[in-house]
């Protein structure tokens, strides 16, 4: 259903939805024009009104970044792998049923719960979207929640409210980011951190709260690292990482708050190895990499403790290759590539084909590195040359397929280059030392 044939849809459930039941099959015979198929959609969301406004709408607005870990569609961090769709275009469908029943509800008899509901269905439609690639309709769902946000907390300083205010900041920055905006994704991770920061005044025991205020911290960090200011960006990260021991220490058992704390980890270890301090990093790796082995262990359905047990494996062997050990940092690529190829990179996860890509151009990175050790002879020099290409080859087939799917963000297009660049530096090398063996 296109989108003009659902505004069609939607006008005509408003109209039915404001008649009393016998009123409405003349309205739809009326208004449907002898249109079956029109007539048997909007029959069917009726049918579903009764429920909708009654049990559906009892259940708790759902807040952007809060656990159960089954539910959780993206973690407060920034990484949206936990996203199990299945179908989206199917997702996206039953969303928009959805949505048409409860907007029309909110706006004939608007009230803070069925608000909140609306506002949090908007977002999990965004983040449908962007776990698709769709960011512009992903940032459109967002703008069409925070006003309804704002408005709420303008009225109601709760700690629910603020929450929810908060994580429509949050998603935000996050999309505004992978969009390449950098002074929009600061400014709004701010405005998340504020807003988390207002609520904790009011429920300073909040445990949602004080968990999402790491992820803003974690945000603007990531944002000014984007921006080359790691002077700024390590200390909020250290705090995001100080945040979420504590609260993780203090509820053991939540294993979304371990998940949490294991990417900020691993996030702080980045920020360290491009500060200089590789040691540090890849002390740090290693624990955020057990933490997500513990989780994966613990639950072999989480899928996102699984894909972070591979991006911690890039980051450790990444500090390898960096600290001037290239060869010892071979095996846990290849267990990073095995990791990623078992997790079916041609399904709909992104993110796992992003990992995958990552993984054969660090290889094709280590094996460049180990060239240019000038004890080994030319024939084994021209031999890890070879390799490093053969790999970085690999690299840039994955980045082209993300690019066919329209799915690659502005910073993997850069890593797309750099893989374009270091196969023209090892053909380069190839061919320098071709001309040396031809004297």
């Amino acid at each position: 259903m296109n989108s003009e044939r659902w505004q069609q849809v939607k006008r005509v459930l408003d109209g039915a939805l404001a008649l009393e039941a016998s009123g409405q099959p003349g309205y739809l015979k009326e208004a449907c024009h002898g249109d079956s198929a029109l007539r048997e959609e909007v029959e069917s969301l009726l049918r579903h009104h009764q429920l909708a406004a009654t049990a559906f709408l009892k259940q708790p607005a759902t807040q952007l970044q809060g656990p159960p870990a089954d539910t959780e569609p993206i973690s407060p961090l920034g990484y949206p792998y936990a996203a199990n769709l299945g179908d989206p275009s199917g997702a996206l469908e039953s969303y928009r049923k959805a949505m048409t029943i409860r907007e029309s509800l909110a706006a004939a008899k608007p009230s803070e719960s069925r608000l909140l509901t609306v506002t949090s269905d908007y977002i999990r439609m965004a983040n449908l979207l962007e776990s698709t690639g769709d960011l512009s309709g992903a940032l459109a769902e967002m703008r069409k929640a925070l006003p309804i946000a704002q408005g709420l907390a303008a009225a109601n300083k709760s700690a629910t409210v603020a929450d929810q205010l908060g994580g429509g900041y949050y998603f935000t920055g996050m999309i505004l980011g992978q969009m390449g905006d950098r002074a929009g994704e600061l400014r709004t991770y701010q405005e998340a951190a504020s807003t988390h920061e207002a609520g904790l005044r009011v429920d300073p025991s909040n445990m949602k709260l004080r968990s999402h205020l790491a992820g803003d911290y974690a945000g603007m960090a990531l944002s000014l690292k984007k921006k080359g200011d790691l002077a700024q960006a390590i200390p909020l990260q250290v705090k995001a990482v100080q945040i979420l021991e504590a609260v993780t220490q203090a509820n053991p058992r939540v294993a979304p708050l371990r998940e949490y704390l294991g990417e900020a980890v691993n996030r702080l270890a980045g920020f360290r190895k491009d500060q200089g301090d590789v040691a540090g990093a890849l002390e740090m790796y290693r624990r955020a990499h057990q933490i997500f082995q513990d989780l994966a262990a613990a639950d072999p359905k989480n899928s996102l403790a699984k894909a972070n047990v591979g991006f911690a494996q890039i980051g450790i062997a990444d500090a390898l290759v960096v600290s001037g050990k290239p060869a010892s940092a071979l095996p846990t690529w290849h267990e990073a590539i095995a990791h990623f190829q078992q997790m079916s990179p041609e399904t709909g996860n992104r993110y796992v084909r992003t990992g995958l890509a990552n993984s054969y151009s660090g290889l094709g990175g280590a094996y460049l590195a180990w060239a240019g050790d000038q004890n080994l002879s030319a024939s084994e020099r021209q031999k890890k040359w070879r390799e490093a290409r053969s790999w970085y080859e690999k690299s840039l087939d994955v980045w082209n397929e993300k690019a066919r799917r329209a799915e690659l963000e502005n910073d993997e297009r850069e890593e797309a280059q750099i893989a374009t660049a270091n196969i023209a530096k090892c053909d380069w090398a190839l061919r320098g030392a071709s001309r040396r063996a031809a004297k």
